[in-house]
């Protein structure tokens, strides 16, 4: 990656960061009141989920530098109508703006700087690009968020949100000027119902695309069941003089991501190597959880949250280079959008599970069934996978022997 794209990508997610120690309290200042909150926040759920496979199908086609330039658009104007709106209406259009922004730049960018740099330095270079994004992803989004928590409270965080708009508007000047794509001619472009095919093959040809994709699903059920229940789990562990103690734990869960992210681009993994982490990690996540879950003291939670995060950003790694040396370039936002998609989607089902068993579990007990979740959604793809790979060595062998068999009897026809 350039200094450019780093730098492109670090302020897009420091924009991010930068609310959201505040965002909740932002909302009720503006309109929204404890019991509106979350339907606010389910417009925005409900847009990112209806949006995200469409708007990468529209990076694909129309061009990822347009997805994410609309996004940059869509974020500002939601921003703006923060600033100087006080009512609930406009809280709900923000939140579906937001929900739209978030859906065209999620890939849009990334598959813009990933197919650059492949085109440069060839499909070796996966792993080191795919690190260099999730590193100043990572680093935006946590800096941001610190930097968020120290900014003064001034007319309703108009300060905040002035600052989101100017690193919006930072992040899409340097996009437009700085980061090149290949321009599509209009004779040029397939048609969607085409690439929708196109897309659809690309999964049914590849059995560990198929594998993943429940891997993903059951990730995004843990992750956001961990995201959701966390505080209220430590805060139960300490008094309230340690309550301040949770910024610091946000702040170690994207720390923990980050060198995560870092190391695997510092590890030099052998492409036919990376598979099998992938599922290792994987078996680690969906343990950590249940083990987190285990803990009665503040020092071990944070030590199990640490480390949870800390090989969720190993998995990251290995799951977008693995995807990324398997798609086409063509196909690239489309895919990885399915795959955010896929995650939400686990996230809408742990909640609902959540909603129906934590009467009768607790918080901990829904970790114990995301984490055993996970666990057996890994074994059984790893299962599927060899399986596969000897189904596929047993017909080899069979056709290699045909062939002989044939060039045998070719043979003995010449010899007669």
């Amino acid at each position: 990656m350039t200094a450019l794209q780093k730098m492109t990508v670090f302020i897009t997610w420091l924009s991010v960061g930068i609310v959201q120690p505040i965002f909740s309290l932002l909302l009720l200042g503006k309109g929204a009141i404890l019991t509106t909150l979350p339907a606010a926040i389910g417009v925005y759920s409900i847009t990112v989920l209806t949006a995200e496979f469409p708007s990468g199908v529209f990076a694909d086609i129309f061009g990822r530098k347009a997805a994410f330039m609309l996004s940059v658009l869509l974020n500002i104007c939601a921003a703006l109508i923060l600033l100087f709106s006080h009512t609930f209406p406009f809280v709900i259009a923000v939140m579906f703006l937001l929900g739209l922004g978030r859906a065209f730049s999620s890939g849009s960018l990334d598959a813009l700087i990933i197919d650059d740099c492949l085109a440069k330095f060839g499909k070796d270079y996966t792993v080191k690009v795919t690190s260099q994004l999730a590193v100043c992803q990572g680093l935006g989004v946590s800096i941001g968020a610190l930097a968020g928590g120290f900014l003064p409270v001034w007319n309703g965080y108009g300060l905040h949100l002035g600052v989101k708009i100017l690193l919006l508007t930072a992040a899409g000047i340097l996009c437009l000027i700085f980061v090149k794509e290949k321009s599509v001619t209009k004779s040029e472009r397939v048609p969607v119902t085409e690439h929708l095919r196109g897309c659809f093959a690309v999964v049914k040809v590849s059995d560990l695309i198929k594998v993943m994709l429940p891997c993903v699903f059951a990730a995004g059920f843990l992750l956001i069941s961990v995201e959701t229940y966390w505080q209220p789990v430590f805060a139960s562990l300490v008094d309230t003089r340690q309550t301040p103690l949770l910024g610091v734990i946000c702040f170690i869960g994207f720390g923990a991501s980050t060198a995560g992210n870092f190391l695997m681009q510092k590890l030099r993994i052998r492409p036919d190597n990376l598979q099998r982490h992938y599922f290792r990690f994987k078996l680690l996540i969906g343990a950590f959880a249940v083990v987190l879950a285990a803990q009665t003291s503040a020092s071990g939670f944070i030590v199990c949250y640490g480390i949870l995060y800390f090989v969720l950003g190993l998995s990251d790694i290995t799951e977008q280079t693995l995807l990324n040396n398997r798609i086409p370039s063509d196909k690239r936002a489309s895919l990885m959008s399915l795959l955010s998609l896929l995650t939400q989607s686990g996230g809408f089902a742990a909640s609902g599970a959540a909603f129906i068993f934590i009467g009768f579990v607790g918080y901990g007990g829904i970790w114990v069934i995301c984490g055993i979740f996970v666990l057996l959604v890994s074994l059984a793809g790893m299962i599927l996978l060899r399986h596969a790979a000897n189904g596929a060595e047993i017909e080899n062998t069979a056709i290699h022997k045909q062939q002989e068999t044939g060039l045998a009897g070719m043979h003995m026809h010449d010899l007669k």
